[in-house]
């Protein structure tokens, strides 16, 4: 997936085809900084880089944009990824506004069969 951020919701977020628990929940449209937001928050909490952190001050200057996406995966449900709508009022995360399930791409059975 590349560079991303982390996000953890206030609430428990369920998968909307079997109800099973969704941790771990992922997005790009921030800083893509291995940031962990955390709703009710108006900057990161902390940053997972290790060695290419950046000091809090300055991470502490950026902010989600004022609708963003969140993705999971539910592993009964392995055809789906599970899509959160997000928003954010004078800067902090107030709200998941929706999830949903969107369908995953099929790679061709012909690119896992060669000799």
């Amino acid at each position: 997936m590349g560079m991303f951020d982390w996000y953890i919701p206030d609430s428990d977020l369920n998968c909307p085809n079997c109800g099973s628990l969704l941790e771990d929940w992922q997005g790009k449209d921030a800083a893509c900084a291995l940031f962990v937001w955390k709703q009710g928050f108006k900057y990161p909490i902390e940053q997972k880089g290790n060695d290419c952190n950046i000091d809090i001050d300055k991470r502490n200057k950026f902010r989600l944009p004022e609708f963003f996406k969140i993705y999971n995966h539910c592993d009964m449900c392995d055809d789906y990824r599970i899509v959160a709508d997000c928003k954010t009022e004078n800067e902090v995360w107030v709200e998941v506004i929706e999830i949903r399930l969107e369908k995953r791409q099929k790679l061709p059975k012909k690119w896992f069969n060669q000799a």
